[in-house]
């Protein structure tokens, strides 16, 4: 994979399959109109599929093509309408665009709005999209009760699970596709604050995915580390 970067940080992606993309949604069990935040979106493997469950979401992505391609593809999609997170960030979207996207998705609004070009019928009821180009690992949480079903850099495992398990947190549930190693040490209570959050949310481990279910293969194996509230 290229190796440019932010500063310090590769690239360094692996496309998730669409067959796995859609057994990781399946698994997740999302209903019409949750707010899922898609950490780590990529080109929309993750997305299409919790799209097509009537989702409202938020596709995170930090890499510049991708998130062109993330818009390209998705344009005609209603907005998720910065969907309850912080005023001051509004979805990752300068101030004046909190309301819906830019580009070719600019000017539409409400989650109910009519799907228009490839797109049509895509989306399941009550869904919407906003694509956001920011850093996952400073990525500010919705103030209102959300899901994340992701497949986010490994790299970032472990700050991104001490944001979502926050005690201000209000993630109701989670389904990301990490490191097995690390689903297993969380799933067995061994994670950073463990004893703090495993009051308030349940870790297991889920569906184990082959490194073939990666383009390229990754090097380690990797499983989905389901969280729930109790």
């Amino acid at each position: 994979m290229p190796a440019a970067g932010p500063p310090g940080r590769p690239w360094g992606w692996h496309r998730l399959a669409d067959e796995w993309a859609g057994r990781v949604v399946a698994d997740a069990g999302v209903r019409p109109g949750d707010l899922v935040l898609d950490i780590g979106a990529g080109e929309g493997a993750l997305t299409a599929h919790l799209i097509r469950a009537g989702a409202r979401v938020i596709a995170v992505e930090l890499h510049p093509a991708r998130v062109a391609r993330l818009r390209d593809r998705f344009a005609g999609l209603p907005a998720t309408q910065a969907a309850g997170l912080p005023a001051t960030q509004a979805a990752g979207l300068p101030a004046t665009q909190a309301a819906g996207l830019t580009g070719p998705n600019a000017g539409l609004t409400g989650p109910n709005a009519g799907l228009a070009g490839p797109n049509a019928g895509l989306a399941g009821p009550n869904a919407g999209l906003t694509v956001v180009h920011a850093d996952a690992a400073t990525l500010r949480r919705p103030r209102r009760p959300f899901r994340v079903v992701a497949s986010p850099p490994y790299g970032i495992s472990a700050s991104l699970l001490s944001l979502l398990l926050a005690p201000s947190s209000r993630l109701i549930a989670a389904d990301l596709v990490l490191q097995r190693a690390v689903v297993r040490k969380y799933a067995r209570g061994d994670a950073p604050g463990a004893r703090r959050w495993a009051r308030t949310f349940t870790a297991t481990a889920g569906l184990a995915l082959p490194r073939g279910a990666f383009r390229p293969a990754p090097h380690v194996d990797s499983a989905v580390l389901v969280i729930r509230r109790r």
